[in-house]
């Protein structure tokens, strides 16, 4: 309906859901299958109905708040939202139907299905029981104790994060290397060509193992970008079995500059070029656009400004967009000269248009077809002396040279000129390499400030991935407040009380913590990616703390002379299945992009890191510190709810 295509990011999104679909589905089975054990003597249906009644609220509120957490992501613009807003608009819809399935469908197969077992637990959950109770005594015991700790270890972790490099996505392996290739201005088409040709039969010959085909490019094609016929792409396209692409692409580099010296090689993939071209017109990961209206002006700041950042830490190359140097005829008119011969400004420039520019001078019809007739001067652009010997006829017949007329000179200018928001800009491209480009930039950017005084109307600004990921930072920064904002409604709704909803909403941190430290020890930047993995982490976090603390409650209402610590160690242990079953499917449905080696798995890697190592923590933590966190916020209160004061639902003794 939507018109999502099955790309990448939008499986994606089926392969984190399939974990959390059957969630709800869980915790009703688990509830009815509990049941059915714990009451053989309830009729059937009956037992079906209040089982699956009693756990319909938490089930229907956790799936809402998995759904609330991923729809402000559909708010993302750019190239972020072209990548997430597809896997977060299928995480929503596949939760929004699971709960359908697990509210309506699920309890009629209860019905069908389910029988009543002379053993609530198999052998797997008895023994894991036997191991969680002391461990879960021991966090009752501790409480406070054991809060402040998982809270500074928190915070700790926090820090840790916020040293930890950031980037906008992670560098794709697309299996193919990109050359762009630049020679000096004014070179002929037909020698880029030939260097073009060199370059392929270099390639191949030198590295056949690794190179599977070669393709190349001189000039611009009629449907492609703008381009001088001195610039040139030479795609590689790599034969399977290359593990280690950045090594294999600096070696060819070096070998590539020392072999062809007159020319400049710049290494890039061809879909991550395109990319950045299309959103920010440069072809380089990260840029520095110079803003300002004079060409030469512009050429010698971007000279200062390599200077100045040469010696930064992780800078791998550099490369000024070359835009003077450019032979040009400049032909000025001598006023004079043509008041004496009676010659217009309008007849000089038609015979340039004509004898130059080769514009027609009249039209050849043949039938329906016309044709224009130019008549060009002979090597005029190579040829000066035939430009300024092109001759024009003055009002009394008399022929005179263009040279009598005008002041003819050959001087360096532009090649092109580019611009931005009504200003000229140059482009200073540029490599990171073994440093997050977030910190690269707040370094470059300082030294630039502090070193580099700009003249009045000139500026620079940061494009690239370094621009992409500012503005989906910002984003975040907005849509995180809104969603944590919402999920706190959705919460107080479900629980009528914002006790409740802060204790459950200090179970997020529990996950975090597992997503932080998988994050830090795997070695990878926090990228959108990663932050995408730590939102699923919050509506996890959320599940299973809603799980635990209404199951909780409703113990408090049946048992209200119970003391609370045997009743949240009952509540937690009856509770173990569900969470760890609920955990492991989560798990299990993310395991393949965690080990996916195909082309773009790079940008799943961090989603999957995160929420495993998320999913991990917020299990053990959930299951020892939120009945810990229960127990001091509640340990006085000895009634939850006015339903407890009613007889028919008070019990004397636990299950």
């Amino acid at each position: 309906y939507y018109g999502i295509s099955a790309n990448l990011m939008s499986l994606s999104g089926l392969a984190i859901a399939v974990g959390m679909i059957v969630d709800g589905t869980i915790v009703v089975v688990e509830n009815c299958f509990r049941k059915l054990h714990d009451e053989p003597d309830t009729p059937k249906l009956q037992l079906i109905a209040e089982s699956t009644k009693e756990v319909a609220t938490p089930v229907t509120f956790a799936v809402l708040i998995i759904a609330a957490v991923f729809i402000p992501l559909l708010s993302l613009d750019g190239l972020a939202g072209k990548l997430y807003a597809p896997m977060a608009m299928n995480i929503v819809f596949v939760m929004l139907g699971s709960l359908s399935v697990a509210l309506i469908l699920v309890p009629v197969l209860a019905f069908v299905l389910l029988k009543p077992t002379k053993s609530n637990d198999n052998i797997v959950m008895s023994t894991l029981k036997k191991g969680y109770a002391p461990l879960l005594m021991f966090a009752l015991r501790y409480a406070k104790s054991l809060l402040i700790a998982v809270t500074l270890l928190f915070a700790g972790l926090v820090y840790l994060l916020a040293l930890q490099g950031r980037e906008f996505m992670p560098n794709l392996n697309e299996e193919s290397i990109m050359y762009r290739v630049i020679a000096i201005p004014g070179t002929a088409l037909s020698q880029s060509l030939e260097t073009a040709s060199a370059i392929e039969t270099h390639i191949l010959e030198h590295y056949p193992n690794e190179v599977a085909s070669v393709l190349s490019m001189a000039g611009r094609s009629e449907k492609g970008e703008t381009a001088q016929a001195n610039y040139m792409e030479v795609l590689l396209t790599l034969k399977p079995g290359i593990d280690d692409l950045p090594a294999l692409t600096h070696k060819m580099n070096e070998d590539l500059e020392h072999t062809f010296t007159h020319v400049a090689f710049v290494p890039t993939q061809p879909i991550a070029m395109r990319i950045e071209e299309l959103l920010e017109g440069v072809k380089a990961e990260l840029a520095i656009k110079i803003y300002g209206n004079d060409q030469k002006v512009l050429d010698g700041i971007s000279k200062e400004i390599q200077k100045t950042i040469a010696d930064v830490e992780g800078l791998e190359r550099m490369e000024v967009e070359t835009q003077l140097g450019q032979a040009q005829i400049n032909i000025t008119p001598n006023y004079l000269s043509l008041a004496r011969y009676g010659i217009s400004v309008a007849e000089v420039m038609q015979i340039i248009r004509n004898g130059i520019g080769e514009e027609p001078i009249s039209e050849k019809i043949e039938g329906v077809k016309r044709f224009g007739i130019v008549a060009k001067v002979k090597n005029a652009k190579a040829n000066i002396d035939a430009v300024k010997n092109m001759t024009l006829r003055t009002q009394d017949g008399a022929i005179v040279t263009l040279r009598q007329l005008c002041d003819i000179t050959v001087e360096q200018g532009p090649s092109f000129i580019k611009r931005q928001n009504l200003s000229r800009y140059m482009v200073l491209s540029m490599e990171v390499d073994g440093r997050d480009v977030a910190s690269f930039v707040h370094e470059a950017d300082a030294l630039i400030k502090n070193n580099i005084t700009m003249p009045t109307g000139y500026y620079i600004g940061w494009a690239g991935d370094f621009k992409n990921m500012q503005e989906a930072t910002e984003k975040l920064m907005i849509i995180i407040p809104v969603t944590l904002l919402l999920v706190i409604l959705l919460l107080y709704t479900a629980f009528n009380s914002f006790s409740k909803a802060i204790l459950i909403l200090m179970n997020v941190p529990f996950g975090l913590i597992g997503g932080i430290i998988a994050l830090v020890l795997s070695g990878i930047y926090l990228s959108v990616s990663a932050i995408v993995g730590f939102l699923a982490i919050f509506a996890i976090a959320i599940l299973n703390g809603i799980v635990l603390v209404s199951f909780i409650d409703e113990l408090r209402l049946r048992y209200p002379h119970v003391p609370l610590k045997d009743l949240l160690k009952n509540a937690a242990l009856l509770r173990l299945r569900p969470v760890l079953m609920t955990a492991f499917t989560t798990l299990f449905g993310i395991l393949p992009l965690l080990y996916a080696t195909g082309v773009g798995s790079e940008i799943q890697y961090p989603l999957s890191v995160v929420i495993t190592g998320g999913i991990i923590s917020s299990t053990l933590l959930t299951l020892l510190i939120l009945p810990s966190t229960y127990l001091l916020f509640y340990q006085n209160q000895h009634i939850v709810e006015e339903e407890a004061t009613d007889p028919s639902r008070q019990k004397s003794a636990l299950p």
